[in-house]
């Protein structure tokens, strides 16, 4: 900081004085301005901060949603499988049943072939593709 021409001293301040005080106020310009600067730059750091967290909020809500819908996709996916081994033990139980029926018819033919045979009558013949 340049000294002040002698015309603007004070005239109760000597000069000694003056450069004192010229040397105080440099002093603690050249310690106000650092940090000036360094809360001019905090503050484009916070909004550059607010803007990062702004944008990581919004990520994570995004990936919220996706991890919901996710959950529900497998969720459907469960019960699709579950579904599937349902009908596939219905599926099952239902040859089962039917292999019982064969037997069961099997075994009646077998019955009335035997029941033919011991009162001697002649054997049907078999039916036709047009009976």
């Amino acid at each position: 900081m340049q000294a002040l021409p002698a015309a603007n001293i004070a005239p109760n301040l000597s000069q000694a004085q003056f450069d004192t005080l010229t040397t105080m106020v440099e002093r603690l310009m050249s310690l106000i301005l650092p940090l000036h600067q360094l809360l001019e730059a905090q503050e484009g750091m916070d909004s550059t901060i607010t803007e990062r967290m702004e944008a990581m909020m919004h990520s994570l809500g995004t990936i919220a949603t996706s991890l919901q819908t996710t959950a529900e996709a497998m969720s459907q996916m469960l019960d699709q499988e579950t579904s599937v081994s349902t009908l596939a033990e219905a599926v099952q139980k239902m040859e089962v049943r039917m292999r019982q029926q064969a037997l069961g018819i099997t075994a009646i033919d077998q019955n009335m072939k035997l029941l033919i045979d011991w009162l001697g009558a002649p054997l049907p013949r078999a039916a036709g593709p047009n009976s």
